[in-house]
């Protein structure tokens, strides 16, 4: 592929990821979302302030903003390095945008649209976990972490060889998880502390 076009797909996918939608949606309802509940711009902070009418496209938006780069990019060239690079950067933007001064989310949806454009039934599994996780703990950020953990297992562990077959999946994984733990440190923090919000 042709080194301009995939950095400029790249970039396309940064500058999409980027755009915070939760605060869009919350603006649109008279509300700041930054100024509300935990100060979050994903979905779980706008369902506990502004209830499921807001959260839901937040979390669904969230998801295309990084799902459409990087699926034209499969359905183009196949599941390659430079559809792992715009999901990347796609998530990158999305936590560390800079029309928010280089903050932003957390990056789980965000990283959910990239899964699921790379390696659908690895989200699926993923997405199972998630449900389960909260439907125990009603904690999204616990839930979230619990598929790092689970998601990182299954690609050492490889208990389903043709569900994850390319190692940059691994090499992607590893490092998006990184990000997200770091982006999840308070979380974490009021998680051990038990002080972390309930999504409902």
């Amino acid at each position: 592929m042709n080194p301009w076009l995939v950095t400029g797909v790249t970039v396309l996918a940064f500058i999409l990821g980027a755009v915070p939608w939760g605060l869009v949606l919350s603006r649109m309802a008279g509300v700041d979302i930054r100024r509300q509940g935990s100060g979050n711009i994903g979905m779980a902070n706008v369902w506990r302030c502004l209830g499921w009418k807001y959260a839901l496209p937040t979390l669904l938006l969230d998801m295309a903003k990084v799902f459409a780069p990087t699926f034209a990019l499969v359905a183009w060239q196949g599941v390659q390095a430079p559809a792992y690079l715009a999901a990347g950067a796609g998530i990158l933007g999305h936590c560390y945008s800079p029309f928010l001064g280089f903050s932003g989310g957390k990056g789980v949806a965000a990283t959910a649209g990239g899964l699921l454009a790379l390696q659908p039934a690895f989200f699926l599994v993923l997405l199972c976990v998630y449900a389960l996780c909260l439907f125990l703990t009603r904690v999204s950020s616990l839930s979230a972490l619990c598929c790092l953990v689970t998601g990182g297992l299954l690609l050492v562990v490889k208990p389903f060889p043709a569900m994850v077959l390319a190692k940059e999946l691994l090499v992607f994984f590893l490092l998006i998880s990184l990000i997200l733990i770091v982006r999840h440190t308070e979380n974490i923090k009021r998680i051990l502390t038990g002080r972390e919000n309930k999504l409902f």
